[in-house]
């Protein structure tokens, strides 16, 4: 998290300053777009907010550019680590403050405006890791320290989009 990260110490300006490089560079050609990815770990609630305010306070809107959302699989670092209890928790980390800036904007009008320029979520981890292909535990009882399978992320990041 020292420096290509937008919650850090230097509050993300040297990630910020790198990604203006390569805006600057897509310039030159008129026919030259990008999709960088931005992640949302779920962590806690205001993550949201902090990516906002980094958005804004350093502005990475870009015409040649839109945003996707990854979340990573880390389910198991951050149970372990204790930043979230329940695999229901982590989902309300990622998207309750999406649902309240949805019904009040006012609420973070800096988040309200980041998601405009959100073309879309991607959820990654190591695909090469096999994964049990069916569970049927509802997410706030998921407490145990392995990620849940692939198709479980997927299926809960699909019904609260």
């Amino acid at each position: 998290e020292l420096l290509l990260k937008t919650d850090n110490y230097m509050g993300g300006r040297y990630f910020a300053e790198l990604v203006k490089v390569t805006f600057s560079k897509m310039e030159k050609d008129a026919y030259t777009f990008a999709e960088n990815r931005l992640s949302i770990y779920g962590k806690n609630r205001v993550e949201w907010s902090r990516l906002a305010s980094w958005f804004d306070v350093h502005g990475m809107y870009h015409p040649h550019n839109r945003w996707m959302i990854q979340f990573p699989r880390t389910w198991g670092y951050l149970h372990q680590s204790g930043a979230v209890k329940s695999f229901g928790e982590l989902l309300e980390n990622i998207f309750m403050p999406l649902w309240e800036v949805t019904i009040d904007p006012s609420k973070d009008p800096k988040l309200d405006y980041f998601l405009t320029h959100i073309s879309g979520f991607d959820c990654v981890d190591n695909e090469s890791t096999p994964d049990p292909t069916l569970v049927n535990t509802p997410p706030e009882q998921w407490t145990s320290g392995t990620n849940p399978p692939y198709a479980y992320w997927m299926y809960f990041l699909w019904v609260n989009t």
